[in-house]
């Protein structure tokens, strides 16, 4: 993934889309938690990303993820190693 602002408008559609909830400002360092996404919400935000990007997040990374800035490294370290462009199928 290229940029923060990137992740930033990807997880703000998901949670709105999947979650039902508008965040306006995201915080990196928030807890994933604390955003009022339940379970069910965060795997099909989780499934908004591998879809939009391409990839397949590993649940082994997946299960460390606290923080929002947990879930970006994840999914820019999949991108990367995947050799995948943003938006690329």
């Amino acid at each position: 993934m290229s940029t923060t602002v990137e992740f930033d408008e990807l997880f703000k559609t998901a949670a709105r889309e999947f979650g039902e909830i508008d965040i306006a400002d995201l915080d990196l360092t928030q807890p994933i938690a604390g955003l009022g996404l339940d379970s069910i919400a965060m795997f099909e935000v989780i499934g908004f990303f591998e879809s939009q990007l391409g990839v397949r997040l590993p649940d082994e990374e997946l299960a460390k993820v606290t923080t929002l800035q947990d879930l970006a490294d994840v999914i820019e370290r999949t991108v990367a190693d995947n050799g995948t462009q943003p938006g690329s199928p």
